[in-house]
């Protein structure tokens, strides 16, 4: 366990207490897993009395042809079961924090965080998840512990209940990592590395574990802990910044990968999204989360000829600010239209004529939140001269007279001699 080191130099009782609630936690894993096993099983014996070839028999071919036959079988079971028990909807937000990664789910008034952005966003994100009515978060999915996918989620430890952390087990070495393993301990947070195949219920939903195979890679973006989420037969990839190594061992394990939604990895670099993975994955829909104008000129332009290859909608949050997708089990709505624009992102600066949204438009339009460079909708009192959200209890206090609503940073709103209020954005 990666943080085996740290918590021992700190406090023995408090890594002890931490294991023994991770265990019982993993031990209800090992209920879904045995769920899955005893399917595979049924499954197999299925195909046995209705005469499927063995390898003896067929030869390998045939046997690869069973083993992809029973994989369909099994998600084809699974998703007729949750169509049968889902209800209301689902919602995945993928936010525009820049060159980085946040998604927000919720299910049933129940939320999920996958990553968190990089520092500059990282108050962002806590107010909006704050603007969402967030209080509590089921499962925070750390994919890995580069700044851009780990900062924000520091800073969701600190304003939010978290049940359960899932995160890589691997040790990082920058100041962030750092402070992310203190807040652990510190807050008491249950935490968890997973193994390829972990289920995990969430509301209506569930997710499973699809990667790392191991956390010994040697791009320690291959260590990213990648889920599949569904929702009645919807489906979301979400693999954070893991790249070919990874995608070759998700191919070759023979975990199951079709998705409606593929969130392209590590932002749509050239070492991503590579020809086998995305056969496997046959996406109907692909969301790239890219910063406008990137020093890294994401995306690549060989991932987006071979994303216009599998016919797939492009969404894209460098062009288009926040992006949302809602669920019912069978369909999938979206706040925008796709933007099938699979120019890389050197081409699309070089170009000129395109810029930057100024802000993006939210599918409710209620949300009070504009994505774009972390601007979001905030009540000030002009008296006391305090930034409130709009969710804060004080707003309803506020004089008419002294209440204006505005769309900005709170660094552009401090500049005019405005602080945040220590009820709502402390």
């Amino acid at each position: 366990m990666f943080f085996w080191k740290i918590l021992e130099k700190r406090n023995e009782n408090v890594f002890v207490e931490k294991t023994d609630s991770i265990d019982s936690k993993k031990q209800n894993k090992k209920s879904y897993k045995k769920a899955g096993v005893f399917a595979t099983v049924l499954t197999a014996l299925a195909l046995t009395v209705t005469g499927c070839s063995s390898p003896e028999a067929g030869g390998i071919e045939q046997s690869l042809a069973d083993y992809q036959t029973q994989n369909q079988s099994q998600a084809d079971a699974q998703t007729a079961f949750y169509d049968a028990n889902v209800d209301g909807t689902m919602t995945v937000r993928f936010l525009d924090v820049g060159q980085g990664n946040s998604v927000l789910v919720e299910c049933d008034g129940r939320y999920m965080l996958i990553d968190g952005g990089d520092y500059d966003y990282s108050s962002y994100v806590v107010a909006y998840l704050k603007n969402q009515g967030v209080e509590t978060l089921d499962y925070m999915v750390v994919s890995h512990y580069d700044s851009d996918h780990l900062s924000g989620c520091v800073g969701a430890l600190r304003a939010f209940d978290v049940e359960m952390v899932i995160c890589p087990d691997y040790e990082g070495d920058t100041k962030t990592y750092y402070t992310f393993a203190d807040d652990l301990e510190q807050y008491a947070v249950d935490y968890v590395h997973p193994e390829v195949g972990d289920v995990y219920e969430f509301a209506s939903a569930e997710f499973t574990v699809v990667c790392p195979e191991e956390c010994d890679y040697s791009d320690e973006n291959d260590n990213s802990v990648g889920i599949r989420l569904t929702f009645g037969s919807n489906s979301f990839l979400v693999c954070g910044d893991a790249g070919e190594e990874s995608e070759e061992d998700m191919v070759e394990s023979g975990v199951y990968l079709q998705s409606d939604v593929y969130m392209a990895g590590h932002h749509g670099s050239a070492g991503s999204s590579t020809y086998d993975f995305l056969q496997k994955v046959q996406p109907e829909a692909v969301v790239i989360s890219a910063g406008f104008d990137n020093s890294y000129g994401h995306p690549a332009k060989a991932t987006m000829n071979r994303l216009k290859n599998t016919g797939a909608d492009i969404y894209r949050t460098d062009l288009q600010g926040e992006l949302i997708a809602v669920c019912d089990g069978t369909d999938i709505t979206w706040n925008v239209e796709p933007s099938n624009d699979f120019r890389c992102g050197e081409d699309v600066v070089a170009d000129g004529s395109v810029t930057k949204p100024s802000s993006s438009t939210t599918f409710d339009g209620n949300t009070g939140t504009s994505a774009q460079s972390g601007k979001i909708t905030y009540i000030l009192n002009t008296n006391s001269e305090k930034i409130h959200l709009l969710t804060c209890g004080s707003v309803a206090d506020i004089d008419a007279a002294n209440k204006k609503q505005v769309t900005a940073t709170i660094t552009e709103l401090e500049t005019q001699g405005y602080s945040p209020c220590k009820r709502c954005l402390d």
